[in-house]
């Protein structure tokens, strides 16, 4: 019969460990029984893991703070990877979600996609979750931070930032003051998602100079904010930016390092015209006085300059309008406040003028020449006529009653005190006192005195005249006459009223102005017919 004696003992394997095991068995009999070894594994670890997306960061455990804070503007490779020290790794999955799962909502999943590698492509937002299991059936999760990939620029309705000026626009495009202005910038959705400003940055340039910039960086930050659109209102200096090349230059920058620059140009003239006036001559008599036409140089000082902009204003006594030339501009007209705008005025005719001009730019600015200046050409000279009440002559030049001249000078600039008349007077060859000329009387351009010859005497007069202008008259001959207002004085002498013998009378005459041949004798008796007395 048999004998059965058994005999048995618990082994207990606890360590996690890759375990040979066999053992061998001998009685008091000698008797040998071997049990051959067997290979088993103690694995209760987990596997470690580890998600890697491009450049952008490795995860090697399971995040449950999802910020959706990481972005990049191209295609991203993903890298998977699984370990275990004890077992071998049986199997890497992965699946994305563009929103955050809870550990258990990632236990659930029942579909995982085997794969130790993927791509994601721009314009969509994910984080990668990542199963590893061992060969002990060990399960391990693993997940990425939230991460966005973006390749649209940030702008404002498909466009690059938006700049709208918000002042009225001026009629030539031109602003005479402050510009106000509003900037608009969005991040464009796409594939459901977007990163989000990151930057907004302004410029204001005069030319190539930078004179107003600012940026609103530090309203989009954190960049977990994903801060989506933002709207500012901005001036331009108009004093700083006194140019006709202004520019405002708007640059944005999402959280994926997208960009986008506009730019939006303008005009600013805050600068008033100035306005000049230089004459070819200064040189006037009586002060305001030209015999010759004058010419002003109008020189307007304006970067924008509109000749239908500038206004005369000139007034002539005469009617007479002045001559304007055209307008002649430097090389720098549009670029500088210094550029000038030459015209002429010619005033050519005979006149009383008064002379003032302004100016308003392009821009609305005004300017002015700030005075009136009133002179008068004069070129026509002053003619003088003299003509008497008496004009009874004899001989040329005697007058046996009193006479009086009438000077008329006509003359529109009339002085007085310019007339000069020269009067001579003499009787007998000795002088005696000339008469003088009366004031003058005014009648429009006609002016008037007298000369009254009263006295026996013979005279000369001479008349010369300057006008305001320095014009003088043409020459007028001189006047000489006589007047004699007395009678001969006739003697006879040798008569008696009885003569025995022949009778040989003697005749005397006395005048100053004596002329034998205007005396005659007649001889008449009682018993004689007359009869003139001839040599």
């Amino acid at each position: 019969s048999s004998i059965t004696d058994e005999r048995s003992a618990l082994l207990e394997f606890t360590t996690d460990a890759n375990y040979t095991f066999g053992f061998e068995y001998t009685d008091l009999a000698g008797n040998r029984a071997v049990y051959r070894p067997s290979y088993f594994t103690v694995d209760r670890t987990d596997p470690t893991g580890t998600i890697k997306v491009g450049e952008m960061g490795t995860w090697g455990r399971f995040i449950s703070k999802i910020s959706f804070g990481l972005f990049e503007k191209v295609s991203q490779k993903i890298s998977l990877t699984g370990e275990d020290f004890t077992s071998p790794v049986a199997s890497i999955s992965y699946t994305t979600s563009n929103k955050k799962l809870t550990r258990k909502q990632v236990e659930e999943i029942d579909k995982w996609k085997k794969g130790t590698s993927l791509r994601k492509t721009p314009n969509q937002q994910f984080i990668v979750y990542s199963r590893v299991e061992d060969q002990a059936r060990n399960v391990a999760y693993f997940s990425s931070d939230g991460i966005i990939l973006d390749n649209k620029k940030p702008g404002y309705k498909n466009g690059g930032p938006s700049i709208t000026i918000t002042a009225a626009k001026p009629a030539h495009g031109i602003y005479a003051g402050d510009v106000p202005f509003t900037v608009r910038v969005e991040d464009p959705t796409a594939g459901d998602t977007y990163s989000g400003l990151k930057s907004v940055a302004y410029e204001i340039l005069n030319g190539s100079a930078v004179t107003q910039s600012g940026n609103f960086d530090s309203q989009l930050k954190p960049a977990s904010k994903r801060v989506k659109s933002l709207k500012k209102d901005l001036t331009v200096n108009a004093r700083k930016n006194n140019s006709n090349h202004v520019k405002i230059r708007v640059t944005a920058v999402d959280n994926a390092g997208n960009q986008s620059v506009n730019t939006e140009e303008l005009k600013i003239d805050v600068t008033d015209p100035t306005i000049t006036v230089t004459y070819n001559t200064s040189a006037a008599q009586n002060g305001t006085y030209y015999k010759d036409g004058r010419v002003a140089t109008v020189s307007v000082k304006e970067r924008n300059f509109d000749p239908e902009n500038v206004k005369f204003t000139i007034t002539n006594t005469d009617g007479t309008r002045p001559s304007i030339s055209g307008w002649s501009s430097s090389s720098n007209a549009g670029e500088s406040d210094e550029a000038t705008h030459t015209c002429t005025v010619s005033f050519d005719s005979d006149g009383d003028y008064t002379f003032t001009a302004e100016c308003t730019d392009l821009a609305g600015n005004r300017g002015s020449y700030g005075k009136t200046d009133n002179f008068t050409v004069d070129k026509t000279i002053p003619r003088i006529s003299v003509s008497y009440d008496n004009n009874n002559v004899s001989g040329e030049r005697y007058f046996k009653e009193q006479r009086t001249a009438t000077i008329t000078v006509t003359e529109h600039n009339f002085n007085a005190g310019d007339v000069k008349a020269a009067i001579t007077a003499s009787l007998n060859g000795q002088g005696i006192t000339a008469p003088v000329i009366s004031g003058f009387t005014n009648n429009g351009d006609a002016h008037t005195a007298t000369v009254s010859y009263m006295d026996s005497g013979d005279y000369t007069f001479d008349i010369s005249c300057v006008d305001m202008a320095g014009n003088p008259a043409e020459t007028v001959p001189q006047d000489s006459f006589t007047i004699d207002l007395d009678k001969p004085y006739i003697t006879i002498s040798g008569v008696e009223k009885a003569n025995k013998d022949a009778v040989r009378p003697l005749i005397e005459v006395k005048d100053n102005n004596y002329d034998g041949t205007k005396v005659s004798i007649t001889l008449k008796g009682t018993k004689h017919p007359e009869k003139p007395l001839t040599d």
